[in-house]
């Protein structure tokens, strides 16, 4: 890590931590969260709380949301892609999303891309988009189409891994959903 990346960790903390009493959307704090993880920030083990937790605790936000925030934020470029083809997204910048799509339709919707055809998750995502499904609703689909991630529940490293989806789904064609 060389000085210019220090200089860049300390700014994005500093703009995380000072909006305390002014929350930034959450799509902008998955970016600025993915940021700092790609510069290495948090890669000292020694400490007992985890670098995400220790960073996100004075905004009051809990570990599991600013991962969730994270992870999409990384994820974005596979999500943008399908979205930008149905035009229901007119930027591909993961901060320019609507932050009153919530994080976890949004993690659901992703699962739901790489299991299903086009056919399948495309009116989802329009309601997703267009805030349109509620999260129960958009649940229901996924736990419908879970066994094709052979009842994997998308959490792990495994589910990230767009190529070992894509086999399950080649897999478990005769699953209707």
């Amino acid at each position: 890590m060389n000085m210019s990346d220090d200089n860049k960790i300390v700014q994005l903390v500093k703009e995380i931590q000072m909006k305390r009493d002014n929350p930034m959307p959450w799509p902008e704090l998955g970016v600025k969260l993915a940021e700092l993880k790609a510069l290495g920030y948090g890669a000292n083990k020694e400490d007992k709380e985890h670098w995400i937790e220790k960073l996100v605790k004075p905004i009051d936000l809990k570990r599991t949301s600013a991962w969730r925030f994270m992870s999409l934020a990384i994820k974005w470029k596979d999500i943008s892609r399908y979205l930008m083809q149905l035009k229901l997204i007119e930027s591909d910048k993961f901060e320019d999303l609507d932050p009153g799509i919530s994080a976890e339709q949004l993690e659901i919707l992703y699962k739901i891309i790489l299991v299903s055809d086009e056919e399948t998750w495309k009116p989802i995502a329009t309601k997703t988009i267009k805030k349109e499904i509620t999260l129960r609703e958009i649940r229901k689909h996924w736990n419908h189409l879970r066994p094709v991630m052979l009842n994997n529940s998308g959490r792990t490293r495994w589910s990230t891994d767009l190529s070992a989806m894509q086999n399950a789904k080649n897999q478990k064609k005769n699953i209707n959903v």
